[in-house]
Order: structure tokens, then sequence, then C-alpha cells
């Protein structure tokens, strides 16, 4: 999920009369060695561009920055978040990478020039959210170099319907996992989308201190209902109260716990099956003793 793509159609219209062979210089996100190849394509007019050079680090354009809003939203109710993009983001000039190429444009007429690469987003997984959030980034600014009007289309396709999104631009749903917008101006701030799968969000929450709270009160629910079935049939009652096994595991345990539960679980296997050899023996002497 934290893999994206973006194909990307700037129309660039000639307007000083004459054929022009111009340099351009494209920014995207750095795409990580061991992800593997970051198939940058560049087509102008459906002529395939393939001379085009890797600018990093310092030889980025020093009258440019990249220009970030806090964008710390969970998809899923729009929740405000305790870290910024900045801090889970990949949002650092040492992230960014851009592509020099040439150009050409004929004297009049548009040209169609085409884009397409793969990016490594961002990754929020701390303890505030159940379900991992992904981020991408598409920058937009250095549009603001260019002359003439604005107008901005753009769309989201995620991988399966089973997703939140939040986007600093106004979206609208198209279909199950397709969304759409445009803008008429630049935005303040580079294009950034949140997304996350809601797998397993059965409260609709990612919130995991409102998750595990609807749990505990379920739970409790049960606790209270089988013992109030219990006087009335003691069978079922029991029964009933084994619901208490499912409800359990819907809480939601933070991975560094997983871990401990994983590495511990003999330990902690060995502490229940004493304590309940400790139970047992307690019962069996007090009914001895009577």
């Amino acid at each position: 999920l934290r893999q994206g793509r973006f194909d990307v159609t700037y129309h660039l219209e000639n307007t000083t009369g004459e054929e022009r062979n111009i340099e351009l210089l494209f920014i995207a996100q750095k795409f990580p060695e061991f992800i593997g190849n970051a198939e940058f394509t560049v087509q102008a007019s459906d002529v395939e561009i393939s001379e085009f050079t890797e600018v990093r680090g310092e030889d980025l354009p020093t009258n440019w920055q990249a220009d970030f809003e806090a964008f710390n939203i969970d998809p899923v109710g729009e929740r405000q978040l305790s870290y910024s993009y900045e801090d889970y983001g990949r949002a650092g000039r040492d992230q960014q990478i851009g592509y020099r190429f040439e150009v050409f444009l004929p004297e009049s007429g548009i040209t169609e020039l085409e884009i397409s690469y793969n990016t490594y987003g961002g990754y929020y997984d701390y303890r505030e959210v159940i379900n991992p959030i992904n981020t991408q980034i598409y920058y937009l600014s250095p549009a603001g170099f260019w002359d003439g009007e604005v107008q901005v289309n753009y769309a989201v396709v995620l991988p399966g319907g089973d997703f939140e999104i939040y986007s600093n631009l106004p979206l609208q749903k198209a279909a199950k996992a397709a969304y759409h917008g445009s803008v008429y101006e630049l935005p303040e701030s580079e294009w950034m989308i949140n997304y996350v799968s809601t797998s397993g969000l059965y409260f609709q929450t990612n919130n995991p201190l409102i998750h595990n709270g609807i749990a505990t009160v379920l739970i409790l629910l049960i606790i209270t209902a089988g013992f109030f079935l219990r006087k009335r049939n003691r069978n079922i009652g029991s029964l009933f109260m084994l619901l208490i096994i499912p409800a359990l595991l819907l809480y939601h345990i933070p991975y560094g716990t997983r871990y401990l539960i994983i590495y511990l679980w003999p330990v902690i296997l060995i502490v229940v099956f004493y304590a309940a050899v400790l139970y047992y023996r307690r019962r069996y002497t007090n009914r001895r003793y009577r």
C-alpha cells in the first residue's frame, strides 16, 4: 500500500511564435533503491523522451521549497493526529528527486507532456491508530513558475473499495475505489492524500481508545446478561458467557505488546496454568473441609 503510481499530463502552449527547445525539471518523491526501478517515463505529444538526468539534494533549485501543511488527519472520521507529515512521511529535500530533460515545442498548438513514475509514500503507524495510514504526495508548487491560466484535474484510484481517503484538495467519489476533482488555482500546499484500509474496523473507528472502549462495554454487557441467565438456567448462562472469548478478540493490541506476547507466551502459559492449578486446589480443599 505504500507504493503508488502517478500518471501526469501537462498541456504546454508555446506563446513565442517560434519553435523552441526548453529544458524542464520535474520534481517527485525519491523512489527507494531497495524497492526497484522508479520507471520514470516521459512523452511529449506521443514521442518518448529517453534522455534525462537525475537531480538530487543540493543540486535541486534553491529558489523552490516544497510547501507542506500539517497533514496529520486520520481519514476515518477526519481525526487530528499527534504527529505531522514531516514526522512520519518522506518530506525532506533528501527524499526529493528531480528529473531534467528537454522538450520540443512547435511554434503553435498544444504539446501534451505525459509523465509516469512510481512512488513510495509515507506511513503512519503510531499507537493512536489501529490500521496504518498511508500517504502520497504530488508537488504542485513548481507549476507556479509557469504562466497562463491554471486548471488542475486530478483523480485517485485505490487498490480496493474497503478504504477511507482524505485529501487536502476536494475529491468527489466517481466509483467504489475511484475519486476525482478539479481546482482552478494553485493551492497553498502540495497535494497530499491519506488513505487507510477499513478492514477489521468493526466499530467504524480507527481510534484504538474508542474501539477498545466499545469492546469493553460489549464484554461487560455479555457478563451482565450471562449472570442474569445463570439465575434462570445455569447451563444456558454459562454457554452465553462463552461469547466473551470472541469479544476479547476484538481488542486492538499495540505492536509492541503483540511482540511481547509472542516472545513471552511460554511464560504466560505457565503462569495461567499455575493459577488454574492453585484455583482448583483451593476449591477442592474448601469442599473437603466442609
